[in-house]
């Protein structure tokens, strides 16, 4: 994915430089079923860390709360920055016997 740059105005008439990123988030299993898709292609903040992408994921898809987030094959641990090239992937719980 690739980072963006944009121009913001800020009241009085000042400006101020804003950096932001998009990335995309795979789905898999349940995750993917509820959802109806097999990704999520959302603007972030650059430099971001996996914790808050999990914090803001589950506010906006409340119906995948609990599912842990994947960075580049591994599971976060929270405190990741996100890059544009990262792999992510958002996982849910899995049981079996």
């Amino acid at each position: 994915m690739q980072s963006h740059r944009w121009w913001q105005s800020v009241g009085g008439g000042t400006t101020q430089y804003t950096l932001s990123m998009r990335v995309k988030v795979l789905l898999f299993g349940r995750e993917r079923e509820v959802l109806g898709r097999t990704s999520l292609e959302l603007e972030v903040p650059e430099g971001m860390r996996a914790d808050d992408l999990l914090v803001r994921l589950d506010r906006e898809w409340p119906q995948v709360k609990g599912a842990r987030l994947a960075v580049n094959h591994a599971f976060a641990t929270g405190g990741e920055e996100i890059r544009p090239a990262d792999e992510l992937a958002l996982i849910g719980m899995v049981s079996g016997g």
